[in-house]
């Protein structure tokens, strides 16, 4: 890739990649006050990054036909609820509301025609199995309290996207927010070497502190590329949740991080549900699994079937010859005791379920209140600390700029402010992370980390 990348900017094209980038940096590099280093050599310290960003544009121009669309927090959201993961999450709630209606169903006639050489010849017979009503009843009721658990289980879901948008679009403004400091470090770098070259060149400073102020501008230079690549990855993570291609940068944040909206409980923003939405699946599923026990046992005992029909054929027998009978399975060979202990099994499996549901529930719940009290602390401190740090290094540099201070000590207060800030972004961010985080506990809950269930008869389905 590298040398793909390489190849076109040796071109015109390439060429006009680079003009293209340095007229950018004219526009946003702050000019020189003061005599020292020309603009020129300021650019010419800059035409390897323009090299590189160069090529990459011109590798992907003829992806970037049109220029990112701007997304709001609550455009995203929507974009990834109507994305394939709640698709399967809706089918999956559909196909649950099928089950009802295949509980509900009768059973079949069946009807068979015969023909014998002995007289009557022709034997016409209809067979209509028969149900106990209180079979039917527990089916039915297993199959409503597994539609609702599916139910319970789509909202949680959706729950779970939202988080996961909130969370991802935070990280995608903090990487935003990040890279756009780092350019402004890249920006005071060069700002300390064009002092430093003054200094030296009126003998006021060593040459020791233009080599040092060039380390530190090239350091932030390959910070902000760092920087950049980190939004485009979180960019390109946004974009997935979306449902969108995730193979070039396609929107652009439209909110701020400090301007996003808080973490809403669901659309409507009615508060946190009395249980969360994966409770009340568990909740269900155990209700669902006891029903379907019920219909396994009492399944056990012989269903009969009524069976009509006529013959003829006989030519004594002039006229049409009844025929009714009753049929009844006679259980010898299997009396259910496998399919019994298996819904017992399924009945045990899905209380453990919900205990640990509830457990792991109410641990998150409380820990991810601890976090989000800790972290709104730490962004309140966060914003006394930036304002300290961002005082020191502008009088630092006044300092230095004066021949008060040292070069060293200048750095320093630059490297000490630009942590403050890196910090408190990342903090801001990790502040509604866990806040997002609360909500998704007290709406959703968490779900039971257990093994996956084993097969096993559900209550859906007609003898």
């Amino acid at each position: 890739m590298a040398l793909r990348a390489r190849t076109p900017s040796r071109g015109p094209a390439g060429r006009a990649g680079r003009r293209s980038c340095v007229t950018y940096l004219e526009r946003t590099l702050p000019k020189p006050r003061r005599v020292g280093t020309s603009r020129e050599a300021l650019l010419r310290r800059l035409a390897i990054p323009c090299a590189v960003l160069s090529a990459l544009a011109l590798a992907s121009a003829p992806a970037r036909a049109q220029r990112p669309r701007p997304v709001t927090l609550g455009e995203a959201i929507a974009a990834a609820l109507a994305a394939p993961r709640i698709m399967v999450a809706r089918a999956d709630s559909a196909a649950a509301r099928a089950q009802v209606r295949v509980a509900r169903a009768f059973p079949n006639p069946s009807l068979s025609y015969d023909r014998s050489t002995d007289l009557p010849a022709n034997h016409l017979i209809a067979e209509q199995p028969l149900e106990y009503p209180w079979v039917r009843a527990a089916r039915i009721r297993a199959a409503l309290t597994g539609a609702s658990a599916a139910a319970y289980l789509l909202d949680a879901e959706r729950a779970a996207v939202r988080h996961d948008v909130e969370v991802s679009y935070v990280q995608a403004a903090a990487a935003r927010e990040i890279a756009g400091l780092s350019l402004r470090n890249v920006a005071e770098s060069d700002e300390l070497v064009r002092i430093a070259t003054a200094r030296r060149n009126e003998g006021d400073a060593a040459e020791l502190d233009v080599l040092l102020a060039g380390v530190t501008a090239a350091q932030a230079r390959n910070t902000y590329l760092t920087d950049s690549l980190t939004e485009i990855t979180s960019l390109l993570d946004l974009q997935a949740l979306m449902g969108l291609q995730a193979e070039r940068v396609e929107i652009a944040l439209a909110d701020s991080l400090d301007m996003l909206p808080a973490p809403a409980p669901g659309p409507a923003a009615g508060g946190f549900p009395a249980v969360p939405t994966r409770l009340a699946a568990a909740q269900a599923e155990v209700t669902s699994q006891q029903a379907a026990l019920a219909q396994t046992r009492l399944g056990r005992f012989p269903v009969p079937s009524i069976r009509a029909g006529e013959e003829w054929g006989d030519p004594t027998q002039p006229h049409l010859l009844p025929i009714f009978g009753l049929s009844i399975p006679l259980p010898l060979w299997n009396r259910s005791r496998g399919e019994v202990a298996a819904a017992t099994a399924a009945v045990t499996r899905a209380r453990a379920s919900l205990a640990l549901a509830e457990l792991q529930t109410r641990n998150a719940i409380a820990r991810f209140d601890r976090e989000r009290a800790l972290a709104r602390d730490k962004v309140a401190r966060d914003r006394a600390m930036v304002r300290d740090a961002e005082r020191v290094a502008r009088m630092s540099l006044t300092a230095y700029h004066e021949g008060a201070y040292p070069l060293a000590s200048v750095l320093e207060a630059q490297r000490s402010a630009r942590d403050a800030l890196r910090q408190f972004v990342q903090d801001l961010a990790e502040a509604r992370s866990a806040e997002a985080e609360y909500v998704l506990a007290r709406t959703a809950g968490v779900e039971a980390a257990a093994a996956p269930a084993a097969a096993a008869p559900t209550g859906g389905t007609t003898p």
